[in-house]
């Protein structure tokens, strides 16, 4: 409350930047031990659970109503999987039960090794994407789809009202149980 809100903003980019740089030690560190199979799949159980609560966080704390596409565009616009000025990305609601999420060319997809979470997408559908949008809606889904555009990844976000609602990941419980997710 001390702070201009030019102030916050900047401290709010510092804390993702840090944020991505600790993602991108841990996995160049575990992958000089353990091999870069074992760094994938321990940055996608890290990205699973910090990113469905952050998004159910993120979704409280802005008071976001509803479970629908709508709801799940606004937390993914602002999710800090995303890093303003270094992921270029887009989420819109297409329709009532179709959204689109997608990362343009630039630098996050632009390392040149696949240690940091934008580098664990690829054309297939990743279990963080999902657990994001189930975190809003346990029957929303992040479905690989063409690209148009300047678009180099792109996912479908669906909700289907008819499919049975996905079970947290064993991954959220361990974040949620943390004080860092407890935090306010």
């Amino acid at each position: 409350e001390h702070l201009s809100r030019a102030a916050l903003d900047r401290l709010c980019l510092e804390f993702l930047v840090q944020n991505h740089l600790l993602v991108r030690s841990l996995m160049l560190s575990v992958a000089s031990r353990a091999g870069n199979e074992t760094a994938q799949r321990i940055a996608t159980a890290q990205w699973m659970g910090a990113g469905a609560v952050a998004a159910s966080r993120l979704r409280k704390a802005l008071c976001i109503d509803g479970d629908g596409v709508d709801a799940i565009a606004a937390v993914l616009r602002l999710h800090p999987a995303f890093v303003p000025g270094y992921a270029t990305f887009g989420v819109e609601a297409v329709d009532g039960t179709r959204g689109r999420l997608w990362l343009e060319d630039g630098d996050v997809l632009r390392e040149g090794d696949a240690y940091t979470w934008a580098g664990l997408l690829g054309d297939a559908a990743h279990p963080a994407l999902d657990a994001m949008v189930q975190a809003v809606n346990p029957r929303a889904r992040c479905l690989p789809t063409r690209r148009t555009g300047r678009e180099r990844l792109a996912w479908d976000v669906v909700v289907d009202a008819a499919a049975e609602p996905a079970p947290p990941p064993a991954e959220v419980a361990m974040v949620a149980g943390t004080n860092t997710a407890a935090f306010s």
